[in-house]
């Protein structure tokens, strides 16, 4: 493994672990319910209620990802999620706002994935429709092989698979792509 891989993983594991104490202090102060249930399966490491992940690179906040559940398994490099939203915040630009059903978090890869029902929101009135996009913190982004529409006033553009560059704000759809531009009032 080399210096910089190791260096990733070891700041991931620490900022994990600050990120599950603040989050256990946050939710005692204010009375919340943070549960973290005992597993019903051998194969489930730990399953916990209420996460909150967040990355930062030189002090700036990278993104902040959310979930209801999470479910690490045992034997595998695998965080489990239901109901995520994952909040990118770019050097330049918008924050952008995705939100799945369900997605896994592979922390040795650096891999997000979201499943079901994806919108990817951009606060300048765009909006990304597709079932799973893969979002890798080494190349810095967001990828998919699936279906994919786009939204916006007066227009809705579709086609097949597609990469998203957070940092530079670039969207590219990679093939059957069409354009469909609707006529404002007259």
């Amino acid at each position: 493994m080399n210096f910089n891989t190791r260096r990733f993983v070891a700041a991931f594991v620490i900022f994990s672990v600050i990120g599950l104490f603040m989050l256990v202090i946050a939710n005692y102060r204010r009375g919340g319910t943070f549960r973290v249930t005992a597993p019903e399966s051998k194969n489930i490491g730990v399953r916990m209620d209420q996460v909150r992940y967040s990355s930062t690179s030189w002090g700036r906040l990278e993104w902040e990802l959310e979930a209801d559940k999470a479910t690490r398994l045992k034997n595998e490099d695998v965080m489990r999620l239901e109901t995520v939203s994952l909040r990118f915040y770019p050097k330049r630009g918008r924050p952008y706002l995705l939100k799945s059903k369900d997605g896994t978090l592979r922390e040795k890869t650096g891999e997000m994935t979201a499943t079901g029902g994806v919108r990817l929101t951009f606060e300048d009135g765009y909006e990304l429709l597709t079932s799973r996009l893969r979002y890798s913190l080494k190349s810095r982004e967001m990828t998919s092989d699936d279906p994919a529409r786009i939204l916006s006033r007066g227009m809705e553009i579709t086609g097949t698979g597609l990469v998203i560059e957070p940092e530079s704000g670039r969207l590219r759809l990679l093939k059957d792509v069409k354009a469909v531009i609707k006529a404002g009032p007259a």
